[in-house]
C-alpha cells in the first residue's frame, strides 16, 4: 500500500510503500500524480478544481485519486516546492506532534517523522475527511 510520496535529489519520484518499500519512478511527482489521476478516470486538474469548489480553498489541495476507493493524497506543503511529500491520507492511523515534527503511524504499523507542523497535518487530515464525508453524502443522494 502506497503511503507517502516524494521526489527525491535526482528529481525521480519516490513511492513508498509499507514495509519500507521504496520504489522509483523517472518522472516528477507531479506528472506521477498526474498519471494516477488519468488512470482512474479524470484530470489532475479536474479533481483539483472539484476539490477547491467543494472545500472552498486555494492551497495545498488534497487530490481524490480514485473515487471508488476515495484515497486521498494531500501535499504537506506547496506542491510546487520540491520538499513536499504528498501522503496517502487512508493509510495515516495517527499522528502526534514531536517538537516541530510530527509521526505519522500508517495502517501497515509504519512510523515516519516528517518535518512538518502537525497543525499542517491536521488541517490536512480534516480536508481529506470534510471530502470524504462529501463523497458519501453524494453517493447516498444518488441511490435514493
Amino acid at each position: 500500500m502506497l503511503l507517502f510520496l516524494y521526489e527525491d535529489k535526482t528529481n525521480k519520484t519516490v513511492l513508498y510503500c509499507s514495509n519500507n518499500q521504496k520504489h522509483y519512478i523517472e518522472q516528477s511527482v507531479m506528472d506521477c500524480i498526474k498519471m494516477l489521476c488519468i488512470h482512474f478516470g479524470s484530470t489532475y486538474q479536474g479533481r483539483k478544481d472539484a476539490i477547491k469548489l467543494v472545500l472552498q480553498i486555494k492551497q495545498k489541495v488534497p487530490i481524490l485519486l480514485s473515487e471508488t476507493n476515495k484515497n486521498i493524497i494531500f501535499p504537506t506543503v506547496s506542491n510546487k516546492r520540491k520538499d513536499c511529500f504528498w501522503i496517502h491520507a487512508n493509510a495515516v492511523t495517527t499522528f502526534h506532534q514531536i517538537g516541530k515534527s510530527t509521526k505519522i503511524k500508517f495502517i501497515s504499523g509504519d512510523e515516519y517523522i516528517f518535518n512538518i507542523d502537525y497543525r499542517t497535518i491536521k488541517k490536512q487530515m480534516q480536508r481529506c475527511r470534510q471530502f470524504q464525508l462529501f463523497l458519501d453524502m453524494h453517493l447516498f443522494e444518488n441511490l435514493l
